[in-house]
């Protein structure tokens, strides 16, 4: 499924594009993004075209400005499962933009992918991040010690996940 384009009712996710890069790394440099993210993979490397693929990297666009960005990687074809994981630039947090960005992500999965099942990695810390999970009817399954490298510092992380067949979720 290329190109990627989700609508919601404020945010679009697209595919990134090489134009896209500058804004993308604004987001993931800044302090407070960076103290509690980890992205995987270089900028550069987030602009994978074609098909088939397991990584479904997005730009968060609201108002045809770049705010964020999502992702999807399938972790299991064999199983039907999938993680997504998302982050918004701090100016636009608290306005329920990861929110429905996370659940557009899962729609992906789910509705378009025919993924059964979508999960979540959270830093234990993040309170904001768990509430999104909540909010788009994730399930709490767990703490997981020592799971995240952030910044040189081993943290906890919490996991949250949905299936196919769960009520709220396409």
């Amino acid at each position: 499924m290329f190109p990627v384009r989700l609508v919601g009712r404020r945010v679009t996710l697209r595919e990134v594009t090489a134009a896209d890069l500058p804004a993308v790394g604004r987001v993931l440099d800044h302090p407070l993004i960076a103290d509690r993210f980890a992205c995987e993979e270089p900028v550069g490397a987030l602009v994978v075209p074609g098909e088939p693929r397991v990584a479904y990297h997005l730009v968060v666009e609201k108002d045809q400005e770049v705010v964020g960005g999502g992702a999807l990687r399938i972790t299991s074809t064999t199983h039907g499962r999938g993680e997504i994981g998302y982050v918004l630039h701090p100016d636009w947090w608290g306005q329920g933009l990861a929110t429905e960005t996370a659940r557009l992500l899962v729609e992906l999965g789910i509705r378009d992918l025919g993924l059964h099942r979508i999960e979540a990695t959270v830093r234990d810390d993040n309170g904001g991040a768990q509430r999104v999970c909540e909010k788009i009817g994730m399930r709490y399954e767990g703490r997981t010690r020592g799971y995240l490298l952030v910044g040189g510092v081993w943290r906890d992380s919490v996991r949250f996940a949905t299936l196919a067949g769960d009520g709220g979720q396409p």
